[in-house]
């Protein structure tokens, strides 16, 4: 007597499984976008993070550069108006690698590698796009002479480049960017600024 009762109560309740199933699928769904999220997150973080070190690494590169030719300090002089970085600086007529040079032919030698491996120079596509290197870099060098002095004085290294993300310029002042665009007016702009002070022992 019972039995229809209770095939009635069945197909009443035959789709209770689906629309579970379809709850799950959402959950699961929602998590793997949110694992996605988080890792692109993580990605920029390291990507951002490689490009500091980078940055750092090339800076440091450059200033071991002229403290090994201190008797040519002032001619690594950029100002912060005329930027390397984009990877166009003429080729020096003497390869200071493989030729015994003065020291500025090295100073020049020296401005010509350290433009062409922040542009990213020696990594290129089919079409000769430059990667290897920053993203939109610019490089400024300030040497200020002590009074008295041609190449004994304060060392200003700038290297900016362009972020991922939007966060605070990070060319507070006038005195330390580099390139055409005003201070604190591009929020994705990343910068590293070395000072050192260098000592020609000739001048002595």
């Amino acid at each position: 007597m019972n039995l229809p009762t209770t095939l009635s109560s069945f197909r009443r309740q035959r789709g209770v499984s689906l629309l579970e199933v379809l709850v799950a699928l959402i959950i699961l769904s929602v998590g793997l976008l949110g694992v996605a999220s988080l890792q692109g997150m993580s990605k920029a973080a390291s990507y951002q993070s490689y490009q500091r070190s980078m940055a750092t690494n090339l800076v440091d590169g450059i200033i071991e550069r002229i403290r090994a030719n201190p008797t040519a300090a002032a001619n690594y002089h950029t100002g912060l108006s005329a930027p390397l970085g984009d990877g166009t600086q003429s080729t020096p007529g003497t390869n200071c690698n493989s030729t015994a040079c003065t020291g500025a032919q090295l100073a020049t030698y020296d401005l010509w590698e350290f433009d062409q491996t922040i542009a990213g120079a020696h990594i290129t596509l089919a079409d000769a796009t430059k990667v290897g290197g920053l993203l939109n870099p610019k490089g400024c060098i300030v040497f200020t002479a002590a009074t008295g002095k041609t190449n004994t004085g304060q060392l200003s290294v700038i290297l900016s480049w362009e972020g991922m993300m939007e966060t605070t310029d990070a060319a507070t002042s006038a005195a330390v960017t580099c390139g055409a665009t005003a201070a604190t007016t591009d929020k994705s702009r990343r910068q590293v600024v070395v000072n050192a002070y260098l000592v020609d022992v000739s001048e002595s």
